[in-house]
């Protein structure tokens, strides 16, 4: 389970790097939810940023492999 729960995280934290890449190349933004609330995140202006283990913890299959 330890092995499957690192796996998955690696995979979240590439796919944070790739839709931050996309957000400030200005492509057009995807239409699902874990690329909006990275673009939001992007584009806030900083006032509130959450790092990238904040972001994959907003979701709730991460709650379930944290058992």
């Amino acid at each position: 389970m330890h092995k499957a729960r690192e796996t998955l995280h690696e995979f979240m934290h590439a796919q944070i790097a790739d839709r931050k890449v996309e957000a400030r190349s200005g492509a057009p933004p995807r239409n699902d939810v874990f690329s909006i609330l990275v673009r939001a995140n992007e584009e806030d202006g900083g006032k509130y940023p959450l790092d990238d283990t904040e972001l994959v913890s907003r979701f709730p299959f991460n709650r379930s492999c944290m058992r």
